[in-house]
């Protein structure tokens, strides 16, 4: 319990005694452990502001308090010292530390966070004697300062939490990207700057509880964003708290998703050239960019196309919510249940509830490269759901985890007849990234490397690798390249689909890339192919609004309500067996350790 100031004066006369051989007075020499136990006390007391309260308490008080509690004797109090915000407000109320206010919010795990409260969750500790009218009036004190939400203080590299009564007061909305469950991302502009920024916003919950689980997600997604920075990865502008919602602010704003772009491929329509072209590019930096989340020990937990943002032919991973952040352990092995997971791109010891590491990242991202390949080489992404339900016996629908031969069977189905084409080379990474034995997955620093090699073999070596992620050995040099040549597409009835381009199909794209040629020369139209409608189909760009087949309702983020599901015998269901695979499909040599730490 934190003492009035009066009390120091009572304990030093209390400690006063008299010298036996001088007979002064002199100050008894008491506990270290009490006097500073004291001297903490008064100094948390003398920090404590008073009535009539300043407009804005100053953010240094309460710097001042968390410094003080943390030296503080009593383990109990000195956990505090992570919310000084709220531990002043309820010292400002006259509620002592060791009473019944602060163990009920010490007991429902309310912290700085949640400032400001609204009346409904004050309601609550009504029963213990809190009055919500004063609580609610005198938070007003404690919120951040308005110039906190400047240009010049948003845009700054201190990142700290701001606690304002709205953010529609700072932001006005221009249009709502997505939406998901009890969070939205709109696309915001800065009522001071006129700048433009993405707003994730989680709007709270009703109950004490709902309040909470949304903001395990919400802390770790902004402990991790203030970590990190790269390049194909959301950037982390602020964070708040308002009466309605938990908020980050964002960069860059994205013009499109990539769940989006890759289901509006279709025969009578495919995707434009200059989106073709980025989604090739999109191999390398997105291979780039988890293996910078793996070398900050960081685990993202949940890659699929629906979290990969595209702005002006650049990619970005977004959506840190359910990430976890080892850098403070040995491993990022973890085990046990599974709280949210997307069923489609889970990696089999996620669904199982096996140990899990970096290595179901690789899983996940070889499920996107899968996707894009497919889009790539000209194939709607319901041909390829309908392919994996028949040789699945239709265990694809409830996850890729469950139809591995299935998956394989389908990267021997899209390959060129004669194994010629520069986009048959991923699925040469996609291979050992989908494998089902986990130390049997490359590192994402190893899916980096085959991505380059391979590419500085290439005559065209910036076809998977964006410029912003070229290095050394993925540049070949300038006299190495040869002069343009025509190639004309090829079709195939090999693969089972009458007149479809082996790869990629020529009348959408201005270059089409041969293993040992550099590219076409951009302009020239090959013959149309005969049977390709030009209708339309209504397809919708929006998050919000795309709809999957009835089989893929696996691609949404999902709590773990479900028992594992035994995958079915694939291999009597699929006339192409494993050993033929591995006749087809080279598997580049991948160098690992004999023996992988988890």
């Amino acid at each position: 319990m934190v003492r009035l100031l009066s009390s120091s004066f009572a304990h030093v006369r209390s400690t006063c005694w008299v010298s036996r051989e001088s007979g002064e007075a002199m100050e008894s020499p008491a506990p270290t452990g009490a006097r500073s136990r004291e001297g903490i006390e008064d100094l948390v007391t003398h920090l404590i502001p008073t009535k009539p309260y300043d407009r804005y308490i100053d953010d240094t008080v309460f710097l001042d308090v968390k410094e003080h509690l943390n030296q503080h004797p009593d383990k109990l109090v000195q956990r505090w010292n992570e919310h000084p915000r709220l531990y002043t407000l309820l010292r400002m109320l006259g509620y002592e530390d060791d009473g019944q206010v602060f163990k009920a919010f010490d007991r429902e795990q309310i912290g700085d966070v949640w400032l400001p409260l609204s009346d409904q969750t004050l309601n609550y500790f009504s029963s213990i004697g809190l009055s919500a009218s004063e609580f609610y009036r005198t938070q007003l004190h404690i919120l951040s300062k308005s110039e906190r939400m400047s240009e010049q203080q948003l845009l700054s590299e201190v990142h700290a939490h701001r606690y304002i009564l709205s953010g529609r007061s700072h932001f006005d909305d221009i249009e709502i990207l997505g939406t998901g469950g009890s969070a939205e991302v709109a696309r915001v502009r800065h009522k001071l700057s006129g700048k433009q920024f993405a707003c994730k916003r989680i709007w709270r919950g009703k109950s004490i509880k709902e309040q909470r689980d949304q903001l395990v997600e919400f802390e770790q997604e902004v402990g991790v964003l203030q970590r990190i920075s790269h390049k194909h990865l959301v950037s982390f502008v602020a964070s708040y708290t308002d009466f309605e919602t938990f908020s980050l602010i964002l960069n860059p704003v994205a013009k499109d998703v990539l769940k989006s772009v890759i289901m509006r491929q279709s025969r009578e329509r495919p995707l434009p050239a200059e989106d073709v072209w980025t989604l090739r590019r999109a191999f390398g930096c997105l291979a780039t960019a988890l293996a910078y989340l793996h070398e900050q020990r960081v685990r993202h937990k949940d890659i699929k196309p629906g979290n990969i943002l595209l702005t002006d032919g650049r990619v970005y991973l977004c959506d840190f919510g359910i990430s976890r952040d080892w850098s403070k352990s040995e491993h990022s092995t973890t085990e046990g249940d599974v709280l949210k997971f997307t069923r489609r791109y889970c990696a089999p010891e996620v669904f199982g509830r096996d140990p899990r590491n970096s290595a179901s990242d690789i899983w996940s991202l070889g499920c996107v490269f899968l996707e894009l390949i497919t889009v790539i080489k000209g194939y709607p992404i319901d041909e390829m759901n309908q392919f994996m339900l028949r040789h699945s016996a239709d265990a694809s629908a409830q996850g890729l985890w469950c139809a591995q031969e299935a998956m394989n069977a389908w990267l021997v189905k899209i390959r060129s007849e004669n194994n010629n084409s520069a986009d048959d080379v991923p699925l040469d990474w996609i291979t050992p990234m989908i494998r089902t034995d986990p130390e049997d997955r490359p590192k994402a620093s190893d899916v980096v490397d085959m991505i380059h090699k391979q590419s500085a073999e290439m005559p065209h070596p910036d076809l998977y690798i964006a410029p912003c992620c070229h290095r050394s050995d993925s540049i070949t040099p300038i006299e190495g390249v040869e002069s343009p040549t025509l190639h004309e597409p090829t079709f195939s009835n090999v693969l089972g689909i009458r007149n479809v381009p082996s790869s990629p199909p020529r009348p959408y794209l201005d270059v089409v890339p041969n293993r040992n040629q550099s590219p076409v020369i951009a302009g020239r139209r090959s013959p149309r192919v005969a049977d390709r409608r030009r209708g339309s189909r209504d397809r919708s760009i929006s998050p919000t609004t795309q709809s999957y087949p009835k089989q893929l309702d696996s691609t949404d983020t999902i709590p773990f309500p479900m028992d594992p599901i035994q995958s079915p015998n694939i291999a009597k269901s699929t006339s192409i067996t494993s050993q033929t695979i591995v006749r087809f499909v080279w598997i580049p040599e991948i160098s690992r350790p004999s023996s992988r730490k988890l």
